[in-house]
């Protein structure tokens, strides 16, 4: 068989479809944090009908989770880059459990500055722009 890499990369465009979950807990090698949350994607098939699908996000990394608690919002439009992941195990009652989740890479906020976010508001009048002198005046 030829050397060939494989490629596993996803790019999703949707609504964040739930509150994020931030999570802390042990790995294998040490100390994982992580958030989670849902994304919806939406098709459109015949004149009035659609599909929607909901996809488990993850990202990894105690900053990268912090941004996303941070920052992200239900309802929010983003685009999501990242790999397909399968996980099973056992519950606690030695149950097989099985789940596919997005192993989230990059997130790209889709849509106004501010439009989903919280952004504080300025209060009072905003000041306007400094007048510079021209040093070559």
């Amino acid at each position: 068989m030829a050397d060939f890499q494989s490629i596993n990369m996803l790019i999703l465009v949707g609504w964040v479809s739930s509150d994020i979950q931030f999570d802390t807990g042990k790995g294998k090698h040490k100390d994982v944090t992580l958030a989670r949350f849902s994304l919806a994607t939406n098709e459109r098939y015949e004149e009035d009908k659609q599909l929607v699908q909901y996809h488990n996000c993850v990202m990894w990394g105690h900053k990268r989770a912090e941004f996303c608690k941070k920052h992200l919002k239900k309802g929010q439009l983003i685009c999501i880059k990242g790999k397909l992941k399968y996980r099973a195990w056992e519950d606690d009652q030695g149950n097989p459990r099985k789940t596919t989740q997005v192993n989230i890479d990059e997130i790209t906020f889709l849509g106004k500055k501010g439009e989903y976010v919280d952004v504080p508001k300025k209060e009072g009048p905003t000041p306007g722009p400094k007048e510079i002198k021209d040093p070559f005046v």
